[in-house]
């Protein structure tokens, strides 16, 4: 174990009684309630208002983003060739270029690069791909890409991301919070969660916590 993940297990098991606070059992709710959606509906959204205005109400997806975007956004949860590649897709190394394709089409689509909606296509496809998002960045105490030329943007999520994935990986294999997680489970109702999905809800408080 190196020192950063030293640290980063350290902090939670300070903290932890915090970050279970920090989560309520209707975040919890409400992502299952989206998962179950997806996967009724077989991922095909592309025409489901409901389901949209939901997914967007529960990852905070401002409406300033326009109708360009969740037009391009929408459509790729409907694609299957899309879903059957992340589906199928067993380590991080082999999603490289799906993610590197698809900050292309949002470039294109909106002028910027989403990295955090990005991975949220991802993870809603295939649960077993973590999210990237600010509060777990805080948490894992990974590098902030905003500062950095666009051009280089795209490398740095690659390799954040990447950190993230071997973080989660290397708490898994090693059940480095499996008493945590068992306690959480008494307090929250997690059943059905994917073992990385209790993990970004985890990480993704601590960053909250973190940032109070």
């Amino acid at each position: 174990m190196n020192d950063k993940i030293k640290n980063i297990l350290s902090s939670m098991e300070t903290k932890h009684k915090a970050i279970f606070e920090e989560i309520k059992q209707e975040q919890i709710d409400f992502y299952r309630f989206i998962q179950t959606e997806f996967n009724k509906s077989e991922g095909n959204i592309k025409d489901k208002v409901l389901f949209q205005n939901l997914f967007k109400l529960y990852y905070n997806l401002g409406h300033y983003l326009g109708k360009k975007f969740f037009k391009f956004y929408f459509s790729k949860f409907s694609n299957k060739d899309l879903q059957e590649t992340i589906k199928k897709l067993k380590n991080v190394d082999g999603l490289r270029s799906v993610l590197e394709n698809l900050l292309e089409e949002s470039k294109k689509a909106t002028g910027k690069y989403h990295y955090s909606f990005i991975s949220k296509i991802i993870h809603t496809i295939n649960p077993e791909f973590p999210i990237y998002d600010k509060y777990i960045r805080i948490a894992l105490k990974l590098r902030d890409p905003s500062g950095d030329k666009e051009e280089k943007r795209c490398e740095i999520f690659w390799e954040t991301y990447k950190e993230i994935w071997d973080c989660y990986r290397y708490i898994l294999k090693n059940k480095c919070l499996d008493k945590i997680i068992e306690e959480f489970s008494v307090k929250r109702d997690i059943t059905e969660l994917s073992k990385v999905k209790i993990l970004d809800f985890l990480f993704w408080s601590m960053g909250k916590v973190m940032e109070k």
